[in-house]
C-alpha cells in the first residue's frame, strides 16, 4: 500500500469513528427511553409501594363557582380565549363620575361603527387595519372621526369632544369625554 493511500484510509478510519461518536451521543441525547431499554441489568422498583397522606384520597376538589363562571365567559366570546390577556379573569376597572360631573356634561354620542380587525407597524409609526382599510394617527375615519391613537391592542377616534376607545376583540367602544383640545 502506498503512503498516500495508507493516509486517506487512516483519516477515513478517524472520521468515521468521530461520526459513530457523534451519532451515539446524539442518540442517547434525543432518544434515551432507546439506550435505557438496552443498558444490562436495570434494578426494577418495588411495585409494593402504598400511597400516604393526601395522595390515597381519590376523590377530586369541588371546583369553585367563580372558576366555572369564568370558563363559561370565556366560552361565551365568538373568538375563544385570548392568550395575551394577562389576567381574564379580572374584571376592568369602571370610571367613576360624579352627579356634578354628569350633570354638566352633555349625553354621550352613540360609539361609531367600525371593524376594528388589527394593528401593526411601519417603523416608529403605528397603523391599524379600520373598515378594511390601514389608517394611521391623524386620519379622518367616516368624515367625522379622528385617529388620535393607535397602540398595540388598541384604536383611539375622536370627535366633537368625545374619545372613542375601541380594544382589539371588543366590539363596543369606552366612551369618555375627550379632555385634550383635538
Amino acid at each position: 500500500m502506498t503512503r498516500p493511500t495508507r493516509k486517506q484510509l487512516t483519516i477515513i478510519a478517524l472520521g468515521i469513528a468521530f461520526v459513530g461518536w457523534r451519532a451515539s451521543g446524539m442518540v442517547q441525547k434525543y432518544f434515551p427511553a432507546a439506550t435505557i431499554a438496552e443498558s444490562p441489568s436495570v434494578d426494577k422498583p418495588d411495585e409494593t409501594v402504598t400511597a400516604v397522606g393526601a395522595c390515597a384520597d381519590p376523590t377530586p376538589e369541588p371546583i369553585s363557582e367563580a372558576v366555572v363562571e369564568a370558563q363559561r365567559a370565556i366560552e361565551a366570546r365568538s373568538w375563544g380565549r385570548d392568550p395575551f390577556d394577562p389576567a381574564p379573569f379580572m374584571e376592568k376597572p369602571q370610571a367613576v363620575t360624579t352627579n356634578a360631573d354628569t350633570a354638566s356634561e352633555k349625553p354621550a354620542p352613540p360609539a361609531p361603527t367600525v371593524k376594528f380587525n388589527g394593528v401593526s407597524r411601519k417603523g416608529a409609526r403605528w397603523l391599524a387595519a379600520v373598515d378594511g382599510s390601514i389608517v394611521g394617527v391623524g386620519d379622518v375615519l367616516q368624515g367625522k372621526y379622528r385617529v388620535a391613537a393607535i397602540t398595540n391592542n388598541s384604536l383611539t377616534l375622536v370627535s366633537d369632544g368625545w374619545m372613542f376607545h375601541y380594544d382589539l376583540g371588543e366590539k363596543v367602544a369606552q366612551v369618555r369625554p375627550w379632555t385634550v383640545n383635538p
